[in-house]
């Protein structure tokens, strides 16, 4: 009896007063509360990086709990209203309070990154029927709803909790399992229910997404990207899908057999478009962009860039691109540019800043504002030194004129019509036709040159000096520049190659060379062996041709005929760096241009051999394989080219200065070529004793190792005027 008085105590129910929440206003968007920008940055984000929602609601209870919240949680009691950070894609949201139960609120929409969201609240009190009831599970750790509240898991199977009389939906749910949903009267003698958990059958899912390649997790297990097709457990479940440059999406899904659903994806990317001048330059996140930003695609961040132009004013830009925006900027720096026009003599030079010079002034130069240092130099004048500013926009004109100590020269000569010049070591130069008066000459060095047809240059240097006349009387001796056995080669412009040879003759082309003083003759024996003091050649006589002389034996002649004389030697370097310094005045081999040049008239009417046209005539000017009688001859033998030339077709091949390549022509310049810039071999021309006509053409190439000689290799040589 004690016993039954007992269970009746405490299945008995008790009648109390009760708080529950009550939600007087729906949830509703305000775009225009700027609440989320007062939270520090910790709460601002979720554990993802996202960007949450802000959840504003006003309820004049103290201490509620919240959960289905942001994971850093910014929950402010600020008289009567609650700040709350959300996950973006929140549905829901619980409220807890001892004595009032938990209540969960569905909102009806999906929360968004950024956004504002009120809600209103308020407490109610009823008479209610508390129960206790007892729901055994097996398995055990099922939880609990009783009319969708969760009264927690059973523990060893069991769970004790109380509830309101009357019909109500009791549903256990447990991971794996099928879900149980029934409705139960409850009330005394009615309290305890047991239900026993059947394992949930594997149902078919097909999860889409657009755009497709999401990756998907349902019970944090990844599942693979989208479209994914497999089987899962039937129940309840929080699906998540995740792609690069698209919002997340966390929700619950029911799964069924079969389960068929596509979601949407969000594209939260902006884009940026900066427009310019053409000629600005954008940096922007470490990278420069050149006229402009054309629909760059960035994710939502606060940018800053700036645009710089030379001669412009910069600009900065700060701006914060929101998800999806597409943002314009139109931006052009300002023009704030000086010129500058400095005015000076013809032959002074200006410097900018200590930059390469300006000569004779410079005219409308841009420059950014500042001060600029300007220094004006001319020969034989005091350098003026002056510093000038310049502001935004303006158009300076400054006048510096060096001045400079002058003096007079006055030249006499004779005959009457020769050609007069006068240069100085500072750069000038004055010429005149017969005698002349040289006024305002700045004082210094300067070289009188005077030349005649028929008569010897006359050369000499001496002193100007300030508000002084110098008088110079020249009388011309009669005779030639012309040195003894050269023939001087006025220069001009031929057709250089043919069509009847070879293809490295190929193609005919325009060369230009200068003047020049060619050898009448080959180099002899007897002029070999007065500067080399041996003779290597193998047929022996004093005018007959040197040979067995390699292209580097040539060059060394060269240098040793050049230095005995007094000249500037041409060649330095030694081997296959041996370089020739065509400005400097001794000997040296003819460049390939010059030689056939020479060898087929110069520039007026030009010939195929060296002085003929006719092959039948040619044992007149040229020794070769028909007439040579298999050697050498004495130089000057056969008959001379229009230029006074003599055997440069045939007697002996002749070294010449330039290495060797056979597609040279198309690549030639047209002005004085110097031959390819290295090589293997290096060019011989005329032909030889040894070799038939076709080989003495003047357009015929040949070429052999720099190292080699033979008893048909000769050279002459030439000098720059």
């Amino acid at each position: 009896m004690k016993f039954v008085i007992a269970l009746i105590l405490i299945f008995s129910f008790t009648l109390l007063f009760a708080a529950e929440f009550e939600i007087t206003s729906k949830i509703k968007e305000n775009p225009a509360h700027h609440g989320l920008q007062m939270l520090d940055d910790e709460y601002k984000y979720d554990n993802n990086g996202d960007l949450c929602a802000l959840l504003i609601v006003r309820c004049g209870v103290k201490d509620i709990n919240f959960s289905n919240t942001a994971s850093k949680v910014a929950q402010i009691d600020k008289q009567g209203e609650y700040y709350i950070t959300m996950k973006k894609g929140a549905r829901y949201i619980v409220l807890k309070k001892d004595g009032f139960g938990s209540y969960k609120e569905q909102f009806g929409l999906v929360m968004k990154s950024g956004s504002v969201y009120e809600m209103s609240a308020d407490e109610k009190f009823k008479q209610v029927s508390q129960i206790p009831i007892m729901v055994t599970t097996d398995p055990s750790g099922a939880e609990i709803f009783i009319d969708n509240v969760s009264k927690g898991r059973t523990s060893d199977g069991k769970l004790s909790c109380t509830t309101k009389e009357g019909k109500q939906t009791i549903k256990v749910e447990f991971d794996g399992f099928e879900t149980i949903e029934e409705t139960a009267n409850i009330k005394i003698g009615n309290q305890s229910f047991d239900y026993e958990l059947v394992e949930a059958m594997d149902a078919t899912i097909s999860i889409k997404s657009n755009p497709s390649g999401a990756d998907v997790w349902i019970k944090e297990i990844k599942l693979g990207k989208t479209p994914v097709n497999t089987f899962f457990p039937a129940g309840t479940y929080t699906i998540k899908l995740e792609k690069e440059n698209y919002e997340t999406i966390n929700e619950q899904i029911t799964i069924t057999d079969p389960t068929d659903k596509t979601f949407s994806l969000t594209d939260i990317r902006a884009n940026l478009t900066v427009k310019t001048n053409k000629n600005a330059t954008i940096t922007f996140n470490g990278k420069e962009y050149i006229g402009g930003i054309d629909k760059l695609v960035l994710l939502p961040q606060t940018i800053n860039f700036r645009i710089e132009q030379n001669l412009c004013e910069s600009i900065t830009q700060t701006y914060t691109l929101k998800k999806g925006e597409k943002k314009v900027f139109e931006l052009y720096p300002e023009n704030i540019g000086a010129t500058l026009t400095v005015k000076t003599h013809k032959n002074a030079t200006v410097y900018i800043n200590n930059d390469s010079g300006h000569k004779g002034g410079v005219t409308n130069m841009k420059l950014s504002p500042q001060m600029v240092n300007i220094s004006v130099e001319m020969p034989k004048a005091e350098t003026i030194k002056k510093s000038v500013l310049l502001d935004k926009k303006v158009n300076v004109i400054k006048e510096y004129y060096p001045e400079v100590q002058t003096g007079i020269v006055m030249v006499n000569v004779i005959p009457a019509d020769a050609e007069v010049l006068l240069t100085g070591d500072g750069g000038e130069r004055y010429n005149s036709k017969g005698k002349a008066t040289f006024r305002d000459v700045p004082v210094g060095s300067y070289e009188l040159t005077v030349n005649a047809d028929d008569y010897k240059t006359h050369t000499e240097t001496f002193r100007v000096n300030s508000d002084k006349t110098t008088r110079k009387q020249v009388m011309l001796e009669e005779g030639s520049d012309v040195p003894d056995s050269f023939v001087f080669v006025h220069g001009g412009t031929f057709q250089m190659g043919s069509n009847d040879g070879d293809s490295d003759e190929k193609p005919i082309h325009s060369v230009t060379v200068s003047d020049f003083y060619i050898g009448k003759y080959e180099v002899t024996q007897k002029e070999w062996k007065e500067i080399m003091g041996s003779n290597p050649s193998n047929w022996k006589g004093n005018n007959l041709p040197v040979e067995k002389v390699s292209w580097y034996d040539a060059v060394e002649f060269c240098n040793k005929k050049s230095k005995a004389e007094g000249l500037t030697p041409c060649y330095t370097g030694s081997g296959k760096n041996t370089k020739c310094n065509f400005s400097a005045n001794g000997y040296r081999l003819p460049t390939e241009a010059e030689w056939e040049y020479a060898a087929g008239g110069g520039s007026g009417s030009r010939t195929k051999w060296a002085g003929t046209n006719s092959e039948s005539s040619l044992s007149n000017y040229a020794w070769f394989s028909s007439n040579s009688g298999s050697k050498t001859h004495s130089v000057g033998g056969k008959k001379a080219n229009e230029l006074g030339i003599y055997d440069m077709s045939g007697n002996v091949w002749e070294w010449c200065n330039d290495w060797y390549d056979e597609n040279y022509y198309s690549k030639s310049p047209k002005n004085n070529p110097q031959g390819a810039s290295s090589g293997e071999r290096s060019v011989l021309r005329g032909g030889s004793w040894h070799y038939y006509v076709n080989r003495c053409r003047v357009a015929d190439r040949y070429r052999n190792l720099r190292v080699y000689s033979d008893s048909d290799y000769g050279f002459r040589f030439v000098r720059s005027p």
